[in-house]
């Protein structure tokens, strides 16, 4: 019932009106590739679905599975008029991407965009990556807290007595914030988990220097030299 109303929602969303797209690759747990896709209208965007790729990640399965939602909401693919997308080739090459064969099964020019959330982080990216950034001192932070925050998730995945007193101790300062897993490829994780340790670092250095922790004593050292000192040197 709920996707049949999801459904009738958006086909009154789309009818008779201009639209866009946003489309970007996603996975299951199955190693499926899936595409997902949200429409655009006078500023508001609506999420309309998944849809599996038959292929490997191609333009021309891409513009197949957006096609394929789009048919779903009764969209007309004369009234689309952009695209918006993460910027890999698949997306937005000349000539076999998917915003080009997009534009050319609905007989008009489209709007082609570069979401601008990638963009920062492909900058930022090479911002701290050492080879664009001159100031030795940015590079050494941004290195010192990815490790920090890689080794903080990993000191405590390992072991889920730790996990549990933590998540005690956390509870003493009034806040429950345990590390998080930092992906590469995925920024918003990336956030979580910088900030996951930085509003939880009282814990964790309250757990590092107990007696619990005497055992990883080298692990806890280094951790706690981050934390410590390098905040202390970053809030100064």
């Amino acid at each position: 019932v709920a996707h049949a109303i999801q459904v009738a929602q958006l086909k009154n969303l789309v009818a008779g009106t201009k639209y866009g797209v946003v489309v970007d690759e996603t996975t299951d747990v199955a190693v499926t590739k899936q595409i997902i896709l949200y429409v655009k209208v006078d500023g508001e965007s609506r999420y309309v679905g998944l849809r599996d790729m038959q292929g490997e990640g191609t333009g021309e399965a891409i513009k197949n599975a957006v096609i394929s939602l789009l048919e779903t909401i009764g969209a007309s693919k004369e009234d689309l008029v952009s695209i918006t997308s993460d910027g890999a080739s698949a997306m937005v090459g000349a000539r076999n991407g998917a915003s080009a064969l997009l534009e050319a099964w609905c007989g008009g020019p489209l709007r082609k965009e570069h979401c601008v959330v990638h963009r920062i982080n492909l900058a930022t990216g090479d911002l701290f990556d050492g080879r664009s950034c001159s100031d030795e001192a940015v590079v050494r932070l941004a290195s010192d807290v990815e490790s920090c925050v890689r080794n903080c998730y990993l000191f405590f995945n390992r072991s889920s007595s730790n996990r549990q007193e933590l998540a005690t101790i956390s509870k003493q300062f009034g806040r429950l914030y345990l590390p998080k897993s930092w992906c590469e490829t995925r920024w918003l994780s990336r956030y979580s988990a910088m900030r996951s340790v930085w509003l939880g670092r009282e814990a964790v250095l309250e757990f590092l220097t107990s007696n619990m922790a005497r055992r990883y004593s080298s692990e806890a050292a280094v951790i706690i030299r981050m934390l410590d000192d390098e905040a202390a040197n970053y809030e100064g």
